[in-house]
């Protein structure tokens, strides 16, 4: 949840951090990429040490430098102070999510009971969608009612509150220890997963999924905005959207068990590219947006927990941080390009409101196409024991 609201709180407020800090459109845009490819890096890199440190550890360690990043960020004096802050904070979060996802997985094989995984991981991520439903629209009122600055010191203060509450009300899971290996050597252990086809098809999903996700979440508040709403209508937007999109995180479980990965996930992504379609494709109403976009959330909420539950159950206890953190990376990449292309595409706010968006829309959709090809070939996972 604090996660995917510092990543998508920045995108309702990019004007007002672009005139706060004096930076144009696209250099306030490209904050997402900064914070998405440090996510990437930050778990790529922490991976290995986290199959040896423990899960448990690295998520306290993790949250308390989100938190302080996180409050820096909200007191950046300038674009490059905002950088840096934004940089450190989307380290601390790539560690944070590689291993709250690796701490799910042990949690479940420890207990002997895999098949609660997909339920599980649909109510981890129903997080990503609480951030819409939740953080973002209250990001969006802070903001409006007192200053970009506020949300962030805000969303800092919850991540105080959520360190205690691990502290004190979280179980500690004993992760299994890798033998001791050098560090470099474990880290090149990452191109082993590059040549299992499996293993390579699901990070391929992370990486589409997320840059779809993250692409169209960045610039579709612009895109509404420049048809001459204001925040708190997006505010309503996002809360309608966004709660219809938890409801439906916290429900793939019961999907999964009932269709199986394969057709849920197909199923979900057909209707999240006829969404996308019909959003750019018919005259601009506001209704129609905001329930095209409830079915465009809900699609991609239901798939998302499926995908991680496939992730943590293709690979053994020693291997799981590691693959977690590798899937992490590619999300993040694909978070990075995905930001990346639409903000050449727009060099100035109004561009987002035109034919521009729209083609953008119709790659994002072209992307997911790709997705469900790639999906069509995987075979669901016969669990690893921890």
């Amino acid at each position: 949840f604090l996660i995917y609201s510092e990543n998508f709180i920045i995108a309702p407020l990019i004007a007002e951090i672009s005139a706060s800090l004096n930076m144009s459109l696209q250099l306030s845009a490209n904050l997402v990429s900064a914070y998405t490819l440090s996510v990437g890096f930050g778990a790529l890199l922490y991976g290995p040490i986290s199959d040896s440190v423990g899960r448990y550890k690295s998520i306290c360690i993790s949250l308390a430098g989100f938190a302080i990043f996180t409050f820096l960020c909200g007191s950046a004096w300038d674009a490059k102070s905002m950088y840096v802050f934004r940089i450190l904070c989307g380290i601390s979060a790539g560690i944070l999510i590689s291993n709250t996802f690796a701490y799910v997985g042990d949690y479940y094989m420890g207990k002997n009971s895999p098949q609660s995984i997909p339920v599980a991981m649909g109510k981890v991520m129903s997080g990503m969608f609480a951030a819409i439903v939740i953080g973002v629209p209250l990001g969006i009122l802070v903001g409006h009612l007192s200053s970009w600055r506020t949300a962030f010191t805000c969303l800092s203060i919850l991540c105080v509150f959520l360190l205690i509450f691990i502290v004190v009300g979280v179980e500690y899971v004993q992760s299994k220890k890798m033998h001791a290996v050098r560090y470099f050597a474990s880290l090149a252990s990452y191109f082993k997963f590059l040549g299992n086809a499996q293993l390579v098809k699901i990070t391929a999903l992370f990486f589409s999924f997320q840059f779809v996700v993250t692409a169209f979440a960045t610039f579709s508040p612009l895109w509404i905005i420049n048809h001459g709403y204001d925040l708190l209508t997006l505010t309503v937007i996002y809360g309608i959207t966004g709660f219809i999109s938890v409801f439906v995180s916290m429900k793939s479980g019961y999907w999964v068990k009932k269709l199986g990965i394969t057709k849920t996930f197909l199923i979900s992504n057909v209707l999240a590219m006829l969404a996308l379609v019909l959003i750019v494709s018919t005259a601009f109403n506001i209704y129609v947006v905001t329930a095209l976009m409830a079915v465009y959330l809900s699609c991609i909420s239901l798939r998302m927990g499926p995908l991680q539950a496939l992730s943590v159950s293709s690979v053994d206890a020693m291997e799981r941080g590691r693959f977690s953190s590798f899937n992490s990376f590619a999300m993040q990449m694909g978070s990075s390009l995905g930001v990346a292309l639409f903000s050449i595409m727009f060099a100035n706010q109004q561009q987002a409101a035109g034919s521009d968006f729209s083609l953008g829309v119709y790659c994002l959709v072209g992307v997911t196409a790709l997705s469900t090809l790639i999906a069509i070939f995987i075979k669901p996972a016969v669990p690893k024991a921890a």
